[in-house]
């Protein structure tokens, strides 16, 4: 047998992360419990042909993140996100070590190990520019995937969240209001009152330049900054959970 490139980047992360063959037989028993005694497994339909992601091993997607399939939800698992890796202990199993992905999928969500990647930054946008703390799956997907596969920046994240009628829900009743719209934002993105000087030059920005058409770039350049993105690394350093 010869041993490609793929295949031995793929036998490496194995040997890297043993929980995965953990997580195979979990797999395996599940789907056998029930079935005859004289059942051969080569009857049973899809043995030894599962498609990427449905067993045991790493898949990439577009955009190579490494992730990990788990046939089993979120809250059945106990997660310890460290910053060389992630600990994980499936039911019955004992803690193991993960290294090198950048995400778990369970049946109930995928954990974003990778926030300082794209995925803190969407969530926060989330959050903060449209008031949804828990954003639906597909959606979050949508807007990850175009940004981290570099067909939008944060501009165009910005400008796209503030012409949705969650954002207008969110901000509507200051959006004729420069001073309180930029308070607003400062409590909702950085979690503080806007300081003078910021309150300053944010109000004369949107004041001068116009509100409707500027303040997505105000939120794209605030999300930008060195105090957005310790706070994201601060409010994610779990990961991100959708």
């Amino acid at each position: 047998m010869t041993i490609t490139p793929e295949l031995d980047e793929s036998l490496t992360l194995i040997e890297a992360n043993p929980v995965l063959v953990s997580a195979g037989v979990e797999e395996l028993r599940s789907a056998i419990e029930n079935l005859p005694d004289e059942t051969l497994l080569s009857d049973v339909e899809g043995f030894g042909t599962a498609e990427p992601g449905d067993g045991v091993g790493v898949t990439q997607d577009q955009n190579g993140n490494d992730i990990q399939t788990f046939k089993l939800p979120f809250s059945g698992t106990q997660i310890s996100v460290e910053d060389d890796g992630v600990t994980i202990t499936l039911p019955g199993e004992a803690p193991q070590k993960l290294v090198g992905l950048e995400r778990l999928e369970f049946t109930d969500g995928t954990l974003f190990l990778d926030i300082e990647d794209g995925a803190g930054l969407v969530k926060a946008a989330y959050d903060a520019l449209l008031g949804n703390s828990q954003p639906d799956a597909a959606g979050f997907d949508f807007w990850l995937n175009l940004y981290e596969g570099g067909a939008i920046d944060t501009f165009a994240l910005t400008n796209a969240f503030t012409q949705t009628d969650a954002f207008a829900q969110q901000y509507g009743a200051v959006l004729n209001n420069a001073e309180a719209l930029v308070q607003s934002i400062y409590n909702n993105l950085f979690d503080r009152e806007a300081d003078a000087a910021g309150l300053t030059f944010w109000k004369e920005y949107l004041d001068v330049n116009g509100v409707a058409d500027t303040v997505d770039e105000a939120l794209a350049y605030m999300m930008q900054s060195d105090e957005f993105a310790g706070l994201v690394g601060t409010t994610y350093s779990d990961g991100v959970f959708v």
